[in-house]
């Protein structure tokens, strides 16, 4: 028997964290922040390549640091906006309590300006994921680009 038949639905559901709309200090994994990264190079007119070089703090440092806020590991459904907008959906990540990781949450979605993601960027961890985008028919290089696990401050709520 699995896990999944032996707990009712709704029993397993509330052991996720539920929360409100709200701006809060989030710790982006490398992967996730690669990708938003490259979000907010896509709708940014005045950034066209973009790299963060890695820092001097640890993941384990970014999330001791936070009070309330998340952890946010990866992310889906990426979209931008001419006007300098964007938003993604959270598919994986934990609400960190007292510097602690603690429930994991579900169905949410982060989203905001590419220039204020940029500027509420308060720690930059010792950590990086390279992306590379390529033309598989023309065996072209499209973009190329990383980053670092990151503090940041960001829009976060429900689906």
């Amino acid at each position: 028997m699995s896990i999944r038949d032996s707990y009712d639905i709704k029993v397993v559901s509330k052991i996720y964290y539920e929360f409100k709309d709200s701006y809060a200090p989030c710790v982006l994994s490398p992967r996730l922040a690669s990708q938003l990264i490259r979000e907010v190079t896509r709708v940014s007119e005045s950034i066209i390549n973009l790299a963060i070089l890695p820092g001097t703090d640890t993941l384990q440092e970014m999330i001791e640091s936070i009070n309330d806020g998340f952890y946010l590991i990866d992310g889906g459904n990426f979209e931008s906006s001419d006007n300098d907008e964007y938003a993604c959906q959270i598919t994986h990540g934990y609400h960190i309590e007292n510097g602690k990781i603690g429930l994991p949450i579900k169905n949410c979605m982060v989203w905001g300006f590419a220039s204020d993601f940029l500027q509420t960027i308060s720690k930059v961890g010792n950590d990086i994921n390279w992306f590379f985008d390529e033309d598989i028919k023309s065996n072209s290089l499209i973009s190329a680009g990383g980053a670092p696990s990151i503090k940041v401050l960001m829009n976060i709520g429900y689906v």
